[in-house]
């Protein structure tokens, strides 16, 4: 009897165990996914930038049941952005993918922004994909963040109208800040 109950108390730890966030290494050059945006549980870390209005939804997605939504946008600049210094570090390299969706056909940009050493704002797109109003494209990027970097930023922009876009499935890899890298 004892012997049982102590199999069902190992069943049960090893059940919620599978729950738990593990660091997850991509298939080459020992680099690991550190940030795994979704948006099935929300906004995943993701911001308003310039002021426009985000939300998840679930009229549209690339994979699973919720994508992020990006409305509310008056200059081509605004859009949405992710910051975190613990998982963007300067003088490293980062490999960037994302799925994006425009409400009209136009170009959607990856740009990454971040202050220099002599302290002036530096911006530049690293990537982007012409959408298709209607249809799931991806944007896939690799950029080294320079070693004086601080004020680190990714966001996601059109490169001329003012059209609402979504995006689904962003995925930042690179090699482990930290000694351990959780997915978020």
């Amino acid at each position: 009897m004892k012997m049982q109950k102590f199999a069902g108390f190992l069943s049960a730890i090893m059940m919620m165990s599978s729950s738990v966030p593990a660091v997850v290494a991509a298939a080459d050059d020992d680099k690991t996914i550190l940030h795994n945006a979704d948006f099935e549980n929300g906004t995943d870390g993701w911001d308003s930038f310039g002021g426009t209005s985000i939300r998840t939804t679930n009229d549209e997605h690339h994979a699973g049941n919720y994508c992020l939504y990006v409305s509310d946008r008056r200059e081509n600049w605004q859009g949405v952005s992710f910051s975190d210094e613990t998982i963007l570090t300067a003088g490293k390299t980062y490999q960037f993918s994302a799925w994006v969706q425009s409400a009209e056909s136009d170009q959607i940009q990856m740009q990454i922004s971040y202050v220099d050493s002599d302290g002036t704002q530096q911006r530049q797109e690293i990537g982007g994909t012409d959408s298709i109003k209607g249809e799931w494209s991806e944007i896939q990027a690799e950029f080294e963040i320079p070693a004086d970097a601080t004020n680190i930023l990714i966001h996601f922009q059109t490169a001329e109208g003012t059209n609402d876009f979504m995006l689904d499935d962003i995925s930042i890899s690179g090699e482990s800040n930290t000694q351990e890298s959780f997915l978020n």
